[in-house]
């Protein structure tokens, strides 16, 4: 009989589908995934599962975006804190103007382009191969319940919503307000 066996070993450049573990200082044990590798060597990794819940906005807005958002700054202030020292030491802003460590995926790397990308603000990432599969979209929170996530991108015809992943991983939106799983991203050198 044949199985899939995962190994750890040392690499030298990471490939979309490998994996690393990451401790956490206060919030347990979890896995990310390596979902796209740039030419420079970078490589943007996707936690497997939600680490923590938290609302988008605690006013229930959507101005500004993720980068004006309670969420972003929640995450580049306190959830870095979390982060393993040499993992931190690793780690390239996700987006330079806005001096991010963290981010949440777009609707785009999640689900690519579809007759709903219209009503929400457009972003110019491709989707990740990994999550042309559903099942990749599918995570759960620590408690391990199924959980919804947030997306990066505001609906644009509405003042308080942003996008989501639902629990079966299908595309969805929330409003701001709302305490909803968090899926980090980040990169490294």
């Amino acid at each position: 009989m044949k199985a899939w066996r995962k190994i750890k070993m040392e690499i030298e450049n990471y490939e979309v589908g490998d994996q690393i573990i990451v401790k956490f200082k206060d919030l347990g044990k979890f896995t990310a995934t390596a979902q796209r590798v740039y030419e420079d060597g970078k490589t943007l990794f996707l936690f497997d599962n939600c680490v923590a819940k938290h609302e988008m906005n605690e006013n229930n807005s959507n101005a500004g975006g993720f980068y004006k958002s309670d969420l972003c700054k929640w995450m580049n202030t306190e959830l870095v804190k979390s982060f393993p020292v040499k993992l931190l030491d690793r780690m390239i802003y996700t987006d330079k103007e806005h001096e991010c460590l963290l981010r949440i995926p777009t609707r785009k790397e999640m689900f690519g382009e579809d007759g709903n990308s219209q009503n929400y603000e457009p972003d110019l990432g491709e989707q990740f191969e990994l999550m042309k599969d559903r099942k990749n979209r599918v995570c759960s929170l620590p408690n391990g319940e199924y959980a919804w996530y947030w997306l990066m991108n505001k609906y644009i015809r509405s003042s308080s919503r942003f996008a989501s992943v639902f629990g079966d991983g299908s595309a969805y939106g929330t409003g701001a307000s709302s305490s909803t799983g968090v899926r980090p991203a980040f990169l490294i050198r």
